[in-house]
């Protein structure tokens, strides 16, 4: 059985290790273009959109590293509902936890995303995807756009994102499923077991920010 410090550093892994540099790739796309250019299109239209002039601010040759980390992580804010999806992470604990507790540990969940997905912008090597149309669900303000990528292997990736609705005709990504698993639900369950371990939200938010100074999150070049 994976000990609890392993699943902590590498969440999501074990039924997406095929697909999860496709998968950044993904969400390097939707990081790609500004906000602005989103209003008064459909959420499949948004995220299409972001595919087609993906990767440009992420892969310049001439880039500084601290460049290309300042651009993804003000890129990240501005693509993806952080707080959100690390509210939703830590379930019931959110609660429990001070205003400080929870400022600090949205500040190292930015960091970790960070360190796990920025390495891997690096594979893209041109693949293709497509959307489909958006699928509602229960809530008028959240759907899933169905997202596939064809790799240069011949295989294709399936994806689903869902996407809130936010001011102004923009869209906020809430969630990824990669091969039907959720990489939210993925996260809570896993954050869960350590949480319980270390007592409580600041513990894993200590536990992350001690793994993220050893380079834990990085991904392993294959």
């Amino acid at each position: 059985m994976r000990s609890l410090l392993a699943r902590l550093r590498f969440p999501f892994a074990a039924t997406t290790r095929r697909s999860l540099p496709t998968l950044a790739l993904l969400v390097a796309a939707v990081l790609a273009l500004s906000p602005a250019a989103s209003a008064a299109q459909s959420a499949d239209q948004f995220l299409q959109q972001f595919g087609k002039e993906a990767l440009g601010q992420l892969t310049e040759s001439d880039l500084t590293e601290e460049q290309r980390r300042d651009r993804f992580e003000t890129l990240l804010s501005q693509g993806f509902d952080v707080p959100a999806i690390g509210q939703f992470v830590v379930a019931r604990y959110w609660r429990t936890a001070s205003e400080a507790e929870r400022a600090e540990f949205i500040e190292v969940f930015r960091d970790y995303l960070t360190q796990r997905f920025l390495p891997l912008f690096s594979a893209y090597k041109g693949e293709a995807f497509d959307t489909q149309p958006a699928r509602p669900t229960d809530r008028e303000d959240l759907v899933w756009v169905p997202l596939t990528l064809d790799q240069a292997s011949g295989e294709a990736v399936k994806t689903e994102w869902l996407l809130k609705a936010a001011d102004g005709g923009a869209y906020k990504i809430l969630d990824i499923k990669a091969e039907g698993t959720s990489m939210a639900i993925t996260l809570r369950d896993e954050y869960a077991s350590v949480i319980r371990r270390e007592g409580s939200l600041d513990g894993l938010t200590k536990e992350i920010k001690r793994l993220l100074a050893q380079g834990a999150f990085t991904p392993k070049k294959s």
